[in-house]
């Protein structure tokens, strides 16, 4: 009745009677204090108020103050990473592209030309226009494909990634930019599944890490007598997977110095192509995609995937000694999973659930997920809130790890401040656990956000649990 009476095309506030205004306007009030004390009832249900009000709103704030002071770029070096970088890599992936199939007029853009650019170069064809989008490069990386076929994918993928970054993080960037040549990125602490932020305008976080990713975070700089201390998790996700699962070997690895991307790559090292073999990087980088990517219980074909220009069969020889090398992971991976299916929740170690409307094919990768990566999240929004309650200015948060932005002179104190308070943070863990995990940090002081080619950090930090 109410709000029939107030919203009309002819109403206008102050024509309409007090007694029909006034319980509208009230409306809003009661209804966030009846929602507030619904979601007070659920935290005390969930035994969460204490961290809610010790973490998650100091975190809020914390965030807002990030926001308020915005991130700086040096203009100058963003137009000319798109005229001198990005541009000519475009143009060599498309040259290349063009070259490698014969088509010098191929438009890689098009998806009537790719769509029949595949379908000459008899590609699986699982659907009718198949141009370069995401979805279709994944998809295709899946199937049983040659040597050129899977050269031809992976340059692909590096001209969708580059043209993607000269849209998105420079062209869009420009009508973002203020005239300080500041930028306000838009930060998100609701709605993600496992507690991290998500960003917009522009999408700091999820510039990707390539080459052409590395000249756009190099536009974001210090002033003048200021630098960035930059502190994240050493192997962060890998060690909370080993910490929370109690697997033995993860445990031994970790706790006694060791690398777990090379236990990984040891199982299947002889195996390997001698040109895998030749290039220590790209194994290394192998073995990264094999471990993150099956802590989170991945499949054969996901792995693939992710790594098209790997053989089938390596890849299926990594993901087997990935459950032969760390079983107890597994047994624990899988029982999060049987345990989500059948209540369609789970929690982490700080009690944050995450529920499940249903049983879906994602299921087991985000119930996989939850405890691990919800539980860094944690961490790192606890050492967030800490660190600004402490007066730092922490001008950026990317998942696993955080920067302060300071006085150079101040370099020491603020490093030191925030690899403590992270690993207290981390600490926590190991409260809930029969056998510790050590746990650890590392950065450095610099004066942009990425270093540039062959510059050296202004200081280099690193720390573990047990010099706490």
């Amino acid at each position: 009745f109410i709000y029939k009476d107030v919203h009309t095309k002819e109403a206008k506030y102050d024509r309409i009677p007090r007694e029909v205004f006034y319980p509208y306007a009230a409306l809003d009030g009661v209804g966030t204090l009846r929602l507030a004390l619904d979601l007070f009832n659920l935290l005390q249900k969930l035994h969460m108020v204490d961290t809610f009000f010790s973490v998650d709103m100091p975190f809020l704030n914390a965030v807002a103050r990030n926001e308020f002071h915005g991130r700086y770029i040096d203009i100058k070096w963003l137009g000319d990473t798109a005229r001198s970088q990005l541009q000519p890599l475009i143009q060599l992936n498309q040259h290349t592209i063009r070259t490698m199939v014969g088509r010098p007029k191929l438009n890689v853009n098009s998806t009537k030309q790719m769509s029949e650019l595949f379908q000459a170069l008899n590609f699986p064809r699982y659907k009718k226009q198949m141009g370069t989008a995401r979805p279709v490069l994944e998809k295709l990386a899946t199937y049983d494909l040659t040597d050129s076929q899977r050269k031809l994918l992976e340059l692909l993928t590096d001209f969708r990634s580059n043209k993607k970054i000269q849209t998105s993080y420079v062209n869009n960037v420009y009508g973002m930019i203020d005239k300080d040549y500041y930028v306000y990125p838009e930060y998100n602490i609701a709605g993600t599944v496992v507690y991290r932020t998500s960003c917009k305008r522009p999408a700091i976080q999820t510039i990707p890490k390539t080459a052409a990713g590395r000249f756009i975070r190099q536009s974001y700089v210090a002033k003048k007598g200021f630098a960035f201390t930059h502190i994240d998790g050493a192997a962060s996700q890998l060690r909370l997977a080993g910490a929370l699962s109690q697997d033995s070997v993860m445990l031994d690895v970790f706790n006694n110095h060791g690398d777990l991307h090379d236990k990984t790559l040891s199982g299947v090292y002889e195996y390997l192509p001698q040109y895998l073999k030749d290039d220590a990087s790209l194994a290394r980088r192998i073995a990264k995609n094999t471990n993150f990517g099956l802590i989170f219980l991945q499949t054969i074909f996901g792995l693939q995937a992710k790594m098209p220009y790997v053989p089938k069969e390596i890849s299926a020889l990594l993901h087997q000694s990935f459950y032969d090398t760390y079983p107890e992971y597994i047994k624990w991976g899988m029982g999060i999973v049987n345990d989500a299916k059948r209540d369609l929740f789970v929690d982490n170690i700080f009690g944050y659930r995450h529920t499940f409307p249903a049983i879906t094919s994602r299921l087991s990768n985000q119930a996989i997920n939850h405890p691990i990566s919800s539980a860094e999240a944690y961490i790192f929004n606890k050492s967030y809130a800490e660190l600004t309650n402490m007066g730092f200015h922490v001008a950026l948060h990317l998942h696993d790890e955080l920067a302060v932005y300071h006085r150079i002179e101040d370099s020491k104190i603020v490093a030191e401040t925030m690899m403590r308070t992270m690993l207290n943070n981390y600490m926590l863990v190991n409260e809930h656990i029969p056998i510790p995990m050590t746990f650890a940090v590392d950065g450095n002081t610099r004066t942009r956000w990425k270093l540039l080619d062959n510059e050296k950090p202004l200081h280099k930090w690193n720390m573990d649990t047990n010099e706490l």
